[in-house]
């Protein structure tokens, strides 16, 4: 398993906090590569994965689409230095 480093932005081998706007719920997303036999945890993202893409390139304090929906999308942000 690679090693999870501190970065200012986004990236591959990103551990990332999201504070989901409306309900205050704090989750942390792993994005790393995982072989196609290993396992793959709970809010561990691949590279490809949609949210992986949403959250790649953003910097702490930034606004992220959780899930769009066709009425209303979940959005959260990403509060202080969580990357």
């Amino acid at each position: 398993m690679p090693t999870i480093q501190d970065h200012d932005v986004v990236q591959t081998d990103t551990a990332v906090t999201v504070l989901e706007d409306g309900t205050g719920e704090e989750r942390t997303f792993v994005i790393e590569e995982v072989p196609a036999d290993g396992p793959r945890y709970q809010d561990e993202l691949a590279p490809d994965a949609s949210l992986a893409r949403e959250l790649v390139g953003k910097h702490s304090g930034d606004a992220v689409v959780l899930a769009p929906g066709s009425l209303a999308s979940r959005t959260g942000k990403m509060p202080g230095r969580n990357i």
